[in-house]
C-alpha cells in the first residue's frame, strides 16, 4: 500500500507541521501588501472538478486620493466615525497607529485603510455596514463583552458589498463576522479571524460570502457557519475551533482548504437551528437539506480533528480529490438519510471507519484509497443505506467493507480489498450485497 506517499496521521506529524508553518508563511508574506481583488460570487471549480478557475478578478480602486482624510490621536478626525461624518462618498480615509474606541457605521462608499498597527475596540459593533460597497484593509478589530450581556458582532454586514482585507477579527461577545440578508455579500481576503465567543464567520438568510486566504481558528462554535446562504472558501485554514465549517440547507463550494485540531470547548450536544449553534467535534458539520446537494470540498485536507473529519445528516454533497486523515473518529459519517460522494479521496488513519454510513445512507465511493484505519475500511449499517462503491483500493483496515444489520446493502466492483486484516469483507444474513470483479 502507498501509504508512504502521503503525510502520517499522528498529533505531531510532520506534515501536519509543514502545513502550519506553509499557512504562517503565507499569512505573514501576505500581511506588508494591500491588495486589490474582489472574489466574484459564483467563481468555482469546474463541474467535472478538472480545473479550478481563477477566483480572483484584480479592479482599479474606485476611491480617489484627492479625497482623502486622515484619522489620528491627535489630528483634526481622532475617530473613524468623525471622519465618515465628514467624508464624501468615494473618499479614502487613512487611520494612522493607534488604539481606537469607535463603534464605526459605514453609511457611506468609503475606502478605510488602517497605517501601522491600528487597533478599532468597541463594546457595541465594531463595524456596521449601511450603505451599498465600502473597502476596509489593515486594522485589528476587537468587539468586546458588554457588562450588560447584551450581544454584538464583530463586524456586522447586514446589506450592501463589503470587502475585509488584511483584517484581525475578535469578538467576545458574538460571532467575529456576520452576513446576511438577501443580496448582501462580502469578501474576506487574507483576514484573521479568531477566538471568538460563537461563530468564526456566520453567513445567513441567502447572504454570499467569499473567503480567500483567511485564517480561522480558536472560535468557540463553528470556524464558518452558512445557514441558508452561499458561500466560496478557497485556500482558508480552520482550526482549533469546535467545528471547522458547519453547512445547513446552502451549497457552498471550498476549494484547497485545510480543517484540522478542531476540538470541544465546553458540553458538545448535536447540531442545532441557530447559525451561530453548531456544536458538534468534527472538522465539517453538513446538515438536514431537503433541496439534494449540499456543498462541494475539491483538494481539501481534513486532519486530526477530536471526532469525526466529516459528519453528513441529510443532503448529497460531493468531495473529490480530498485527504481525510487522523481524525480521532470515522473519517466520514453519512447519517440519517444523507449522502456523499466522494471522487478521488484519501480516507486513513482514522480511528474508527474510513467511511461509516447508516440511517438511509446512501452515496458513490468511486477511486478513493481508504487504509490504515483503525476500523472498517467502509462500513454499511442500517435499513436501507446503500453505496455504490467502484475502483477502490481498501487495504489495511479492520475489514475491507463491512454490511451489518437491518437489510442494509450496496455494490462493491473492481475494488482491491486484499491485506485487511480480518478479511476483505463481512457481510450479515439479509443484507443485500453485491459482489464483482473484485481482488481479495
Amino acid at each position: 500500500m502507498a501509504s508512504d506517499k502521503l503525510p502520517e496521521p499522528v498529533e505531531n506529524s510532520i506534515q501536519a507541521k509543514k502545513l502550519e508553518a506553509g499557512r504562517d508563511a503565507n499569512i505573514q508574506q501576505a500581511s506588508g501588501h494591500i491588495f486589490n481583488i474582489y472574489v466574484q460570487p459564483h467563481s468555482r471549480p469546474d463541474d467535472m472538478g478538472n480545473k479550478k478557475e481563477d477566483v480572483s478578478d484584480k479592479y482599479q480602486s474606485v476611491f480617489s486620493s484627492a479625497d482623502e482624510l486622515i484619522v489620528s490621536k491627535t489630528g483634526a478626525y481622532q475617530t473613524i466615525s468623525a471622519a465618515i461624518r465628514q467624508a464624501k462618498a468615494g473618499s479614502r480615509i487613512i487611520v494612522r497607529n493607534g488604539i481606537y474606541h469607535d463603534s464605526v457605521v459605514i453609511d457611506k462608499k468609503v475606502e478605510i485603510v488602517g497605517e501601522g498597527e491600528v487597533v478599532i475596540e468597541s463594546e457595541a459593533v465594531c463595524i456596521l455596514m449601511q450603505t451599498d460597497y465600502a473597502e476596509v484593509r489593515n486594522l485589528m478589530l476587537r468587539g468586546l463583552a458588554r457588562k450588560d450581556g447584551a450581544e454584538c458582532f464583530g463586524v456586522d454586514v447586514p446589506q450592501g458589498k463589503l470587502v475585509l482585507e488584511h483584517c484581525d477579527i475578535v469578538s467576545n461577545s458574538r460571532s467575529g463576522v456576520a452576513i446576511h440578508g438577501k443580496d448582501t455579500q462580502a469578501t474576506l481576503h487574507n483576514c484573521k479571524i479568531h477566538h471568538s465567543k460563537r461563530s468564526g464567520v456566520a453567513v445567513y438568510d441567502n447572504a454570499f460570502a467569499s473567503l480567500d486566504h483567511c485564517d480561522i481558528c480558536g472560535n468557540i462554535m463553528a470556524g464558518v457557519s452558512i445557514r441558508e446562504g452561499r458561500g466560496q472558501l478557497n485556500n482558508c485554514d480552520l482550526s482549533k475551533n469546535q467545528c471547522g465549517i458547519a453547512i445547513v440547507r446552502c451549497d457552498p463550494v471550498l476549494y484547497e482548504c485545510k480543517i484540522h485540531h478542531n476540538t470541544v470547548a465546553g458540553v458538545v450536544a448535536s447540531v442545532v437551528a441557530s447559525p451561530d449553534s453548531i456544536l458538534v467535534r468534527v472538522g465539517v458539520a453538513l446538515s438536514w437539506n431537503s433541496h439534494g446537494r449540499f456543498g462541494r470540498l475539491e483538494k481539501c485536507d481534513i486532519y486530526e480533528n477530536a471526532d469525526r473529519g466529516v459528519w453528513i445528516f441529510g443532503g448529497n454533497p460531493d468531495l473529490r480529490d480530498c485527504n481525510i486523515y487522523g481524525n480521532k473518529g470515522n473519517g466520514v459519517f453519512v447519517w440519517n438519510r444523507g449522502g456523499t460522494e466522494l471522487h478521488s479521496c484519501n480516507l486513513y488513519g482514522n480511528k474508527g471507519n474510513g467511511v461509516c454510513v447508516t440511517g438511509f445512507g446512501h452515496g458513490l465511493i468511486e477511486k478513493c484509497k481508504i487504509f490504515d484505519n483503525t476500523g472498517e475500511g467502509v462500513k454499511i449499517q442500517g435499513p436501507n443505506s446503500n453505496r455504490l462503491i467502484k475502483d477502490c483500493t481498501i487495504t489495511n483496515n479492520h475489514h475491507g467493507v463491512v454490511v451489518d444489520w437491518g437489510g442494509g446493502g450496496g455494490t462493491v466492483e473492481n475494488c482491491d480489498l486484499r491485506d485487511n486484516r480480518n478479511g476483505p469483507h463481512s457481510i450479515s444474513k439479509f443484507c443485500r450485497v453485491h459482489l464483482q470483479g473484485n481482488t481479495e
